[in-house]
């Protein structure tokens, strides 16, 4: 027999079955118990994860201020190799990669 013979053989006797009722103390009983361990129930809703709306307004603020700031200042960035030139780790790296090709 076939993987897929026995697969569907398998999915034909799972349909054959009948659903059984649960007694409806059961669940009577489960709701009790979720009520009192505190989880939620269909007539409780489940609290909200979000931070309070003021929070929530406030980051918003600080972030248009921030962007609209960014896009205001006039200061340009320097060039890279102005920026480069203004630390000696640069340039010894840089001397470091001239001898390196000088060799090669």
């Amino acid at each position: 027999m076939k993987p897929m013979d026995d697969m569907e053989a398998f999915e034909q006797r799972l349909q054959a079955l009948k659903p059984r009722e649960l007694p409806p103390q059961w669940r009577e009983e489960i709701l009790d118990n979720c009520s009192a361990s505190g989880l939620p129930t269909a007539a409780k809703p489940a609290p909200s994860m979000l931070p309070p709306r003021w929070l929530m307004w406030s980051w918003g603020g600080a972030l248009a201020a921030t962007v609209v700031l960014r896009f205001l200042t006039a200061e340009e960035p320097l060039p890279a190799r102005t920026r480069m030139a203004q630390e000696p780790v640069f340039e010894e790296r840089a001397a470091l990669m001239q001898a390196l090709v000088a060799q090669n």
